[in-house]
This record gives C-alpha cells, sequence and structure tokens, in this order.
C-alpha cells in the first residue's frame, strides 16, 4: 500500500504593480480597535512604556470578558 504522491500547487506569480497597491491600502479601515493598541497608545499618553506580559502590571483580567465561577461543591463530601 504505498501512498498517493503528493502534489505541490504552485503559487500564482505576484506582480509588483499588485504590491504597490496592496501596501498602499494597508490600515485604511480606521482606527485599530485591539486592547493592546489601546494599552499601548494610553502609556505612550502617560509617557511610560507598556507593560511586559511577563512583568506582572497586568492580570489579563482586563480582557475576560467571563469572570471564572467559583468551584461548586463536591457531590460526594457531604
Amino acid at each position: 500500500m504505498s501512498q498517493p504522491e503528493v502534489k505541490k500547487k504552485k503559487r500564482p506569480v505576484v506582480k509588483e504593480e499588485d504590491l504597490k497597491g496592496a501596501r498602499s491600502k494597508l490600515g485604511l479601515k480606521g482606527e485599530v480597535k485591539s486592547k493592546t493598541y489601546e494599552v499601548m497608545a494610553e502609556c505612550e499618553r502617560m509617557g511610560k512604556v507598556a507593560p511586559s506580559v511577563f512583568s506582572g502590571v497586568r492580570s489579563g483580567n482586563e480582557t475576560v470578558i467571563e469572570k471564572p465561577k467559583p468551584p461548586s461543591g463536591s457531590v460526594f463530601g457531604k
């Protein structure tokens, strides 16, 4: 039982003029709305360096949609 030979598809040729048009359209959809960008902009306004994910300054709870529920009581331990 031999496996069928996998044929690699060739990528279409990208023209230089297509790249020029695409580069000019980057970022034209309005202001970025991500929380990361918002925090970076806030820190820039305050003259601070944006917090590192390793610094512990931000816990991650700022972006949590649902708060974790406390563990329910055990069904065995009454």
